[in-house]
């Protein structure tokens, strides 16, 4: 019982992505319904795979920040349809489980410098913050000052601010159920504003999507390092994703790996992602918030077992899944109010990464913050990578402390100076 329990308690704690997901994606032409049931069976399989190989108490399901980049970046900037970045994001997963499978891996881990790690995953934080921040309607476009305040008076504001401010509380409160209740207030006060309505109906049985296959093989004519970045990025973001998380838990379970079962983590993690290419959803990741399960006594496969049924029987909620994550028409805007709390809430929690960073030393500290700075406000992770691994380069040769840089570092450095003096 204890187990089951701990499955709950993770599940609770990370069930949001089952809404945001599709807000994300059906923003560049992803089908609804076909990203739901993409994310809550290839997160099941993956979960499932994970715990019968490895016997260990976590879960999988499609990252934050992975799902921002694939909608800002690799479809909306780079212009691909949908189903060409699902067939980006499917190359990337399948080399994932490649390198995972020939011990690369953990060559590429080692290689990325602290900081950098640091940079990426806080920029892809304050990312994931400033847009929930746009969809709540709590700031928005100015022509004189890029951003602003959005209307504290507006229905959007005050329900993505109560939500919001619900999550908090009941988070430092240690409520596991935190983000969802957020989520929860933010929805009733749309339905008492007349936003949303209450569905004829909670349960829908559900069914296999029109299109099961969601990539489409293409050749690219143009942009074609903008694609190759596209699919390094992903490359890098999924395999120091899953490295800091599985790290993190282990320390949490007081599991000393060893190194067969780290393997087969990474396995289980990559074949996710393929699978969840596949059927239409973005890159999957270990999801630091096992933790929380783990905290409540979850420490075999049994609890994986149990997060793996949740993500099964959410398919039966579509209805609830869809007025929440379909969000609602404003002035003219499609706002995601109900989710935007969970979206902010995330990107604080990733965000406060930063706290690591060596700030005493500039040549570590500035090449991160740059990192964060040109990903939040660019809203490119790509852009943000490309100049923290440049300036971290510049920054140790001409401090005179090139010994400090690996080959690994000079050469992406090199690949994403010449991109960026082509393009």
């Amino acid at each position: 019982m204890r187990e089951i329990i701990a499955g709950v308690s993770t599940f609770s704690t990370l069930s949001y992505i089952i809404f945001v997901q599709p807000a994300i994606l059906s923003k560049v032409g992803a089908d609804f319904y076909t990203v739901v049931f993409a994310t809550c069976v290839s997160s099941a399989i993956a979960t499932l795979i994970l715990g019968a190989t490895t016997n260990l108490p976590f879960a999988i399901a499609p990252a934050m920040g992975h799902n921002i980049f694939f909608a800002f970046t690799i479809c909306s900037a780079f212009g691909l349809t949908f189903y060409q970045g699902m067939f980006v994001n499917f190359l990337s997963a399948l080399t994932s489980l490649l390198v995972s499978l020939t011990g690369v891996l953990w060559i590429t881990i080692d290689k990325m410098p602290k900081s950098i790690k640091i940079g990426i995953t806080s920029g892809i934080g304050l990312l994931i913050g400033i847009v929930g921040f746009q969809w709540g309607g709590i700031i928005e476009q100015s022509p004189e000052t890029i951003i602003k305040l959005g209307n504290i008076k507006s229905v959007p504001f005050l329900s993505t601010s109560l939500g919001l401010i619900v999550s908090a509380v009941l988070y430092s409160l240690n409520i596991r159920f935190s983000i969802i209740f957020g989520i929860l207030v933010s929805t009733l006060v749309l339905l008492n504003q007349g936003y949303i309505k209450i569905p004829e109906k909670i349960f829908s049985i559900p069914s296999l999507p029109e299109r099961i296959i969601n990539v489409d093989f293409f050749i690219p004519e143009h942009k074609i390092l903008d694609i190759i970045s596209a699919f390094l990025v992903l490359l890098i973001l999924d395999v120091f994703d899953t490295a800091g998380t599985l790290v993190g838990l282990f320390t949490a379970a007081g599991i000393t790996p060893e190194k067969k079962i780290v393997k087969k983590s990474f396995v289980a993690d990559s074949l996710g992602a393929v699978a969840g290419t596949v059927l239409g959803t973005t890159t999957l990741t270990t999801y630091i918030e096992s933790a929380v399960g783990i905290k409540s006594g979850g420490r075999t496969k049994i609890t994986a077992f149990t997060i793996s049924f949740l993500f099964i029987l959410s398919l039966f909620l579509l209805p609830i899944i869809q007025i929440i994550g379909e969000g609602i028409k404003y002035e003219g805007k499609i706002l995601h109010p109900q989710i935007a709390p969970a979206m902010i809430f995330v990107g604080f929690t990733i965000l406060s990464v930063i706290k690591d960073l060596d700030f005493d030393d500039i040549t570590e500290s500035f090449p991160a913050i740059i990192t964060l700075l040109i990903m939040g406000f660019s809203l490119s992770i790509t852009d943000g990578i490309a100049f923290g691994f440049i300036s971290y380069t510049i920054l140790k040769i001409f401090s005179g402390r090139a010994k400090e840089l690996n080959m690994f570092v000079i050469i992406v450095s090199a690949l994403f100076l010449i991109k960026i003096i082509i393009d």
